[in-house]
Parts: C-alpha cells; structure tokens; sequence
C-alpha cells in the first residue's frame, strides 16, 4: 500500500516536471495531486461509512492513512469554498 502511494506521488512529481528537492508548498500540491488521483469522492464517502476508523477505510481503500487525509482535507476545502 505505501509503495503505491509513494509511487503515485512521485508520478505526480514527473508529469510537473519536477526534478530535485521541492518547496513545502510544492509537496503540498503534489500530495493534494496524489490523493485525488487515487481516491474518488463517492468512494472516500462510501468507505467512511461503511468502515468503523480511518485507518480501515484507508486500508479498504488501497491507501496510506496520510493520502485518504489528503482527500478528506480536499474535499472539505472545496465544500466550504462552493457553500459560499
């Protein structure tokens, strides 16, 4: 499951164009990128349903703990900013 993760992430990093160290915001993005790419909302929404902590429904989902956190933080972000 992380050498998934880490593998999407670092993905991510070569469709930018990004070689060497990155900023911390740039890895922000980039682990914004991952998550969305791995994870579909209704799926995110289903497992949290159906899976009693995180760290299950990360695990039903194929992902690290810190990706489905990612998309949780995305996801809210983007409901909050279409509520207003």
């Amino acid at each position: 499951m992380e050498r998934h993760c880490t593998i999407a992430h670092e993905l991510v990093h070569i469709d930018a164009g990004h070689t060497g160290h990155q900023s911390p915001k740039v890895e922000a993005w980039v682990r914004r990128r991952t998550a969305a790419w791995l994870l579909g909302r209704v799926d995110v929404v289903h497992a949290l349903r159906t899976h009693p902590t995180v760290w299950d429904a990360a695990e039903h989902l194929g992902v690290t703990v810190p990706v489905l956190r990612d998309q949780l933080a995305a996801l809210e972000y983007q409901g909050a900013h279409h509520a207003h």
